[in-house]
């Protein structure tokens, strides 16, 4: 019979899957499941920074399209390429079970190399006036939703599904500072994106409602922090 090392990364991981509140029909896991893979917290960063130069295109029209090339190539490698990487590698020497980091040991090191990424995109924008500074704040936000949600990973498991809703209803907010730009449309779809994401979350019993609504607060706080430093 095949043991796991009790000395291993993964074994060591700690077991914080609570007894299911609710037992959902199998239709409606998958829903569930193929809303939390799509608005998974990876891909956020990348569609959001997409939006916003779509939104401001007539703003922009210095942005030629090698330009908004190097931008969206930067965000991704930094934000989706080398955080993926770094989870499938961790699982692949067995730090993690699973890609989708179900225990608070397992996300320790995937957010701390979030974090270095994260920083090192927003440091890229902030000095390369050449980039669109419209993103500058958004990238910032990320970079502080992770510490938040890092930080919090040490006392109890938080939901980065939720974080990351909270930061897109932030932005979709903040939109309406641009006299030009009407943010109802975008503020209406972020709010029912937060509600497709967070039941999800539940109906998958991936995490309790507390988890969500400080991962939502904190998502929400991060964008919000970061226009205050950026402006201030």
């Amino acid at each position: 019979m095949n043991q796991q090392n009790p000395l291993s990364p993964a074994a060591s991981a700690d077991k914080t899957s609570a007894e299911p509140s609710f037992r959902a029909s199998a239709p409606l896991r998958f829903v569930a499941m193929c809303v939390s893979i799509i608005f998974h917290p990876l891909w956020i960063p990348l569609a959001v920074s997409a939006f916003l130069l779509w939104i401001h295109r007539y703003e922009l029209p210095q942005l030629d399209a090698y330009t908004h090339f190097r931008v969206m190539s930067a965000i991704c490698v930094n934000t989706l390429v080398l955080p993926l990487g770094t989870i499938l590698l961790l699982k692949a020497a067995g730090f993690v079970q699973s890609v989708q980091l179900h225990s608070r040991r397992e996300r320790v090191v995937p957010y701390m190399a979030i974090m270095i990424f994260y920083w090192w995109i927003y440091r890229v924008f902030a000095f390369n006036q050449a980039f669109p500074q419209i993103l500058t704040p958004f990238l910032l936000g990320n970079f502080i939703a992770i510490i938040l949600v890092f930080l919090c990973n040490i006392f109890f498991k938080i939901s980065a599904h939720a974080t990351a809703a909270g930061s897109i209803l932030a932005v979709m907010i903040l939109l309406s500072r641009d006299p030009y730009l009407d943010p109802s449309l975008p503020i209406m779809g972020a709010i029912l994106l937060s509600g497709l994401v967070l039941t999800s979350r539940l109906i998958l019993n991936a995490h309790q409602p507390l988890e969500l609504y400080i991962g939502y607060v904190a998502g929400f706080l991060s964008q919000m922090l970061a226009v205050i430093w950026i402006s201030g």
